[in-house]
């Protein structure tokens, strides 16, 4: 069963928006998609989800951030895992010409050979 989300402060039915939206919608001002934002829930679940019914799991947002950016920066490091699991590049530069890898390592989070750290 998939969760809720809240989506411009209103709630919505997270399975109803997978059914009847375009998944890579990106938001017109940010350039932030569906993904970016069950990231920045720190969603793990609505993050699977979303991966599962084909979301472009590398899309940039207007800063060149992907949503392994943000998930690495703010610390969710099981959103991280999914992404990273699920094949999300550790190496797109953002305009600031910063990569998901880079911000692993200013935040001292360890990654393996595989690039999946310890959860």
């Amino acid at each position: 069963m998939f969760y809720k989300q809240f989506e411009d402060g209103v709630l919505v039915d997270f399975e109803l928006l997978l059914k009847q939206s375009d998944i890579n919608f990106v938001e017109e001002v940010t350039g932030m998609s569906y993904l970016h934002y069950s990231v920045l829930g720190n969603n793990r679940e609505n993050t699977a989800a979303l991966i599962k019914n084909g979301i472009n799991i590398n899309m940039r947002d207007k800063k060149g951030n992907t949503a392994l950016h943000y998930a690495l920066s703010k610390g969710y490091r099981q959103c991280a895992s999914v992404l990273i699991t699920h094949g999300a590049n550790l190496f797109l530069i953002n305009n600031k010409h910063v990569t998901p890898f880079d911000v692993a390592a200013a935040f001292n989070i360890p990654l393996n050979k595989y690039g999946v750290f310890n959860v």
